[in-house]
């Protein structure tokens, strides 16, 4: 082969194949003058696949480490685009891009940016990013920004930033229904593989309360508490997922007897570190216990009689869930893909099944007590 491919073989037998490219570029590549044009290079180049008619379809997103490109295609086109070259057809694509894409484009990511700050949840969620993390997330204020570095962006920005991208480290993977040699296919477990893009050097504010700043004339309370980065494994992750969502459960009541809108939690989880955060704004003044209520309703979550029952709903939901994206050929690739290019372990359906069914009680109540622990709290007001 002219490039270096790694298979992965999909669910049912479509005449059709998804071609990924992952690039070594995100968001933290970026300097504030740049910042959102790696975004919007992603934007454009996904529009101008699609008006190849080689493709059926084209998609992508943009993280902070990492660019990813999308293409469904037939077979017979999938071959012809190995014949050329993956790596060559994406750079020529990026070269060939019209003024009238990138003005397209530039709107709907214009009035994304401005839907988001215009809502509070997003607002504060961007805010909180921003005060909790000083390396990754320096630049998680300054989106804000983005509107002018979108509203000035050129030809000539646009071609400089896809450059960039496109002499950056990457790698490519071919899912295929069809038959693929098992020598190159990933149907189970592999090996760890190295991350594409290098590993951060994350450090956590040491303060732990922090002023929030008001949006419009709404009052807010955010809670939030460090977890594990995706570094750990999926069990960490299932566990913490599922003690968030019951506390998530009686946050509500919480936030209901203080007269706020629907409350809401989060969680962001990077490859050497993660958040989850609970919210609430209201227009009315928030108590000022809430904290304390937060902290005692927590242990009142951990010690419920009721926590082995939901804990096997929890495991049932997420089993159909994991089984629904490993026979759809784009979850499952988008699975493989985010494993690889993390540098996991890359999981199959049986060994993520396995872990789920082991998870018990006493593993949620634990990894409750030592994540949501009232000492190591960060509270915004």
């Amino acid at each position: 082969m002219p490039e270096n491919i790694t298979h992965i073989t999909l669910p049912g037998r479509r005449n059709e194949v998804i071609v990924t490219v992952a690039f070594a570029y995100g968001f933290l590549r970026e300097s504030t003058a740049s910042f959102g044009m790696g975004h919007l290079a992603e934007h454009c180049l996904c529009a101008q696949l699609k008006q190849d008619k080689r493709f059926k379809d084209a998609w992508g997103h943009i993280d902070d480490r990492n660019l990813v490109i999308n293409i469904r295609l037939s077979r017979a086109n999938h071959k012809k685009l190995l014949e050329d070259g993956i790596l060559k057809t994406i750079s020529e694509t990026a070269q060939s891009i019209s003024p009238a894409i990138l003005k397209t484009e530039k709107l709907r990511i214009c009035a994304e940016i401005d839907e988001r700050y215009n809502s509070t949840v997003p607002f504060v969620s961007e805010y909180v990013k921003g005060a909790l993390i000083k390396g990754p997330r320096k630049l998680a204020r300054a989106r804000v920004s983005q509107l002018k570095v979108l509203r000035k962006a050129s030809m000539k920005s646009l071609s400089k930033t896809l450059g960039v991208i496109v002499s950056a480290p990457y790698r490519i993977f071919v899912g295929d229904s069809g038959a693929v040699s098992a020598r190159g296919g990933h149907d189970g477990a592999a090996p760890t593989a190295r991350a594409l893009a290098p590993r951060l050097d994350v450090t956590f504010s040491k303060k732990r309360h922090f002023k929030l700043r008001p949006h419009k004339t709404e009052s807010a309370f955010v809670i939030a508490f460090r977890i594990a980065g995706i570094e750990t494994s999926l069990e960490q992750g299932l566990v913490t997922g599922f003690v968030a969502d019951e506390i998530y459960e009686s946050f509500r009541g919480i936030a209901h007897s203080q007269g706020a809108y629907e409350p809401y939690y989060e969680i962001l989880i990077e490859r050497e570190y993660g958040i989850v955060w609970f919210g609430l704004y209201s227009r009315a003044k928030i108590s000022s216990d809430i904290g304390t209520s937060f902290c005692a309703m927590v242990d009142s979550v951990l010690k419920s009689k009721g926590l082995d029952a939901k804990l096997k709903a929890y495991k049932r939901d997420k089993a159909d869930q994991m089984r629904a994206d490993w026979t759809d050929p784009a979850e499952r690739q988008d699975w493989i893909v985010e494993d690889s290019i993390e540098g996991r372990k890359i999981s199959d359906l049986a060994m993520a099944l396995d872990i789920l069914k082991g998870i018990t009680v006493e593993k949620a109540k634990a990894v409750g007590r030592e994540v949501f622990d009232s000492k190591s709290a960060y509270v915004f007001r």
